[in-house]
């Protein structure tokens, strides 16, 4: 996240958009959605979840993101293991965390 004229902005890597646009189908959300993307060096931790979270919950709204969230996660967390369900429930934590934030924007 980095700050632009004051408002924060949220930046995502191909593989992150792959998994917000898809997140966003579920939701019949077939517009073009306005997040710039970055390649990430490496080193960023969690980072990249939280603005995928995020992005989300900015564009569809709180709950209803949070769902979709939920259900995309669920969907392609099936079967791959612990690790990645301990990612979802991380992810879902920042979503939750991040329904009452108002103060983000997409896009740059």
């Amino acid at each position: 996240m980095r700050s632009a004229g004051g408002a924060r902005t949220l930046v995502l890597d191909s593989i992150e958009m792959a998994h917000v646009r898809a997140i966003l189908s579920l939701g019949g959300h077939d517009e073009p959605v306005p997040i710039e993307m970055r390649r990430f060096e490496g080193g960023e931790g969690g980072f990249a979840d939280v603005a995928e979270c995020r992005a989300i919950v900015r564009i569809l709204g709180g709950d209803r993101g949070s769902e979709l969230v939920w259900a995309y996660w669920e969907m392609v967390g099936a079967g791959l293991g612990s690790t990645m369900m301990t990612d979802v429930r991380v992810m879902a934590e920042f979503v939750e965390a991040c329904i009452a934030d108002g103060g983000l924007i997409v896009g740059g």
